[in-house]
């Protein structure tokens, strides 16, 4: 992740300032079970925040899309996604 990092932030607030969505959605299929889940997506929102700041722009709405295996423990997301906020 540390390697993409400067990539996946390039790549994404190149889409977001390209099409200016007022709401954006993201979905993960990856069925990471913890913070490994919600990291990604904290890093995207935290590069459109930063992106929207830097060029005086409304952030967007996001809306966020997780899927699950039968054995993880999907409440757990819940119980660490304040800590994302």
């Amino acid at each position: 992740m540390l390697k993409a990092k400067p990539i996946l932030e390039e790549s994404i607030a190149e889409v977001y300032l390209s099409s200016s969505p007022e709401c954006l959605k993201v979905a993960d299929f990856g069925c990471s079970s913890g913070p490994n889940t919600l990291l990604l997506i904290w890093e995207m929102t935290d590069t459109i925040h930063a992106a929207s700041q830097g060029f005086n722009r409304k952030a967007p709405m996001f809306q966020v899309f997780l899927n699950d295996l039968p054995g993880n423990e999907f409440q757990y997301h819940f119980q660490v996604f304040a800590k994302f906020l």
